[in-house]
């Protein structure tokens, strides 16, 4: 888990290793999967979601993952604006959620320069 304060809990991400066949298979080495991200609804909007997705990127970087991905909902705009902004593109992978899509976005990263 990740935390934002100022000063308080502002904000929190859960990250974890990521699986194959959408999370339904055996472990991939090599994907961080955000679990989730979300801001207090005072804080939202405020600059918190942004530096604690860079911060699990750089921390996904750091311990030898080579790929960030999250899914989320296709109407959820405020979250698919976040994740384009912390540089993580759609991948054109969809699956149904709730009454419609999920859409997924991923990051390639590579190791921080020695």
């Amino acid at each position: 888990p990740f935390v934002a304060l100022r000063p308080g809990v502002v904000g929190m991400a859960l990250a974890e290793p990521g699986r194959f066949e959408d999370g339904a298979g055996e472990p991939d080495p090599l994907l961080l999967h955000i679990s989730m991200v979300f801001g207090r609804p005072a804080a939202q909007r405020r600059g918190v979601g942004l530096p604690l997705l860079l911060h699990i990127l750089d921390v996904a970087r750091s311990t030898g993952y080579q790929r960030v991905g999250v899914w989320t909902a296709e109407e959820n705009i405020p979250a698919r604006k976040l994740y384009e902004r912390a540089g993580m593109p759609l991948t054109g992978r969809t699956a149904p959620f709730r009454s419609s899509l999920a859409l997924q976005y991923e990051s390639s990263i590579g190791a921080q320069p020695a």
